[in-house]
């Protein structure tokens, strides 16, 4: 009976533990083929996760480039109207002549046209747009070098552009100044009733107000003047 006794407790004793070392190995196994999932899952993961992200960039760049080509064709389209050859061919009057062009030429509203969440919009694709007058700017070809020194020694680079004040892409290049000769200056009649004190020259009309001239003449030193008014409706020229 002892004897039975001491069998039966020493197989109650090996039974649980070879039962807890196959359950362990199994563990084991478990974790082992886990981890094989995770390492090989884990590099396709990341490069979906990588190529959508490129796909919504790639979206992104070609929504932003055909929506900056569509307001630059709206703007170009605008600006048709106040070439000079169309205002040639319709003329404004004095307002809005030909050989100048007014800042409300130049503005772009193009809101009407477009959805409120595409424009003037921080988050959306497009912010808004600006249209420059290139012709408006001083031409680095053709203005004197003097001149040239002058902007860009008053122009602060850390703040300001030169480019917004200077231009090499004038569709027609802009000269300083129409020559022309000073017929008379001092008290000039303009009309039969009224007399102004200014220059009397060939032809006003391309001295618009606020118009910078320089006036020279072989042995006189040479000086620069600003149009503070003109008389061309009184076809004085003055």
């Amino acid at each position: 009976v002892d004897l039975e006794q001491e069998l039966g407790l020493l197989i109650g004793s090996v039974m649980p533990q070879k039962v807890a070392r196959q359950r362990g190995i199994a563990i084991i196994l478990v974790i082992t083929v886990l981890m094989a999932l995770v390492l090989v899952g884990t590099p396709f993961v990341l490069s979906m996760i990588l190529q959508e992200e490129t796909s919504v960039v790639q979206k992104e760049q070609r929504q932003a480039d055909f929506g900056a080509e569509g307001v630059r064709n709206y703007a170009a389209w605008k600006m048709m109207s106040g070439h000079d050859y169309m205002e040639r061919r319709n003329p404004s009057g004095l307002a809005s002549p030909y050989y100048a062009d007014t800042y409300t030429e130049f503005e772009t509203r193009p809101t009407d046209n477009l959805p409120a969440n595409l424009i003037q919009n921080s988050q959306g694709s497009i912010w808004g747009v600006t249209v420059s007058d290139e012709q408006g700017k001083i031409h680095v070809v053709s203005a004197p070098t003097k001149m040239i020194g002058r902007i860009r020694g008053l122009v602060d680079t850390r703040i300001l552009d030169p480019k917004d004040y200077l231009t090499q892409y004038s569709v027609r290049p802009v000269r300083w100044i129409f020559p022309q000769s000073i017929r008379q200056v001092g008290s000039i009649q303009v009309d039969a009733t009224n007399t102004v004190t200014g220059l009397a020259v060939d032809d006003a009309t391309h001295y618009g107000s606020g118009a910078l001239l320089q006036i020279s003449k072989v042995g006189m030193q040479t000086i620069e003047v600003q149009v503070i008014n003109n008389w061309i409706l009184s076809k004085a020229n003055v």
